[in-house]
This record gives structure tokens, sequence and C-alpha cells, in this order.
């Protein structure tokens, strides 16, 4: 099956977004080990307003007040479990996995609801970015499935 320019443009997404919250999450751990925890305060506060979805941004936040090192390690671990979830959304497109659309727009659908909130909470840029990509791979992945499915039988 030869892939268009839409769904081309979500397997990057989520192959790169994935990809840089491992390494983010990898940061968090490098600058704490190297005690630069001034720099991963800065990182982590970018990041979580504007790179990653809602609920690692929530978890990042709650973590950030406490402020202890162990809880820095806890930043990180949620920054690659969002990566991870990225990567294996990537890996199912990427394979063309029959089922591969549907538990890329699920696993995507049901996050939009907390990144509604985030932005209800306060309107930033990134935030809307986020969530207007996805919101429309969700859509149109389920559009190409129903397609394909219709198509097939």
């Amino acid at each position: 099956m030869k892939k268009d320019q839409a769904f081309r443009a979500i397997l990057y997404y989520k192959g790169t977004k994935g990809a840089l919250e491992i390494a983010c999450g990898a940061a968090c751990s490098f600058a704490l080990y190297r005690h630069n925890e001034q720099v991963f305060y800065l990182a982590a506060a970018l990041l979580k307003d504007h790179f990653v979805r809602a609920w690692s941004s929530r978890l990042a936040e709650s973590i950030l007040n406490l402020g202890r090192p162990e809880n820095i390690r806890l930043v990180g671990l949620a920054l690659g479990l969002d990566g991870i979830l990225n990567l294996s959304e990537w890996w199912c497109l990427w394979k063309n996995y029959s089922w591969g659309k549907w538990a890329v727009a699920v696993s995507s659908g049901l996050l939009l609801p907390f990144e509604i909130f985030e932005i209800y909470k306060g309107v930033k840029t990134g935030r809307v970015m986020i969530f207007t990509i996805n919101l429309l791979a969700v859509v149109y992945l389920v559009n190409s499935k129903l397609r394909e499915d219709k198509a097939g039988h």
C-alpha cells in the first residue's frame, strides 16, 4: 500500500516526537547525574508547557513543584513513557498492521480530553498545536481505516 502525504506526516510526527521525548527523559537523568538541576528545571518547564501530552505535562508540573532529585527522575520517566507510547504508535503505523490505525486513533483520542483541559487552564501556542495535530491525526486515521474497511468488503 502506498502511503499518502498525510499518513507520512503522522509517521514523522509520531517518530520524531517519541525520539525527542525519550532523549529529553535521558537528558533529565543526565542533568541529575551531573548535579545540574537548574538546567533541568529550565528544560522541564519549557517541555511541560509546549511539547508533551497533557497527562505527562500534569505529572511533570506536580513533580517540579516538589523539587526533589528523586522527583526529577520521575519527570524523566514520564517523558520517556510518553516517548515510548509515541514510538509504539509510529511502529504500528510504519509496519502497516491491520489494527495499527485503530490503535493509534484510540490511544491518541483517549488523551484529547486532557489536552482540552490543559488548554482551558491556559492557552499556550504549543499546547494548541499539539492538540490540533493529534485531533487531525485521529480524524484522518479513523476516516482512512473506515475507507479501507469499506473497500475491502
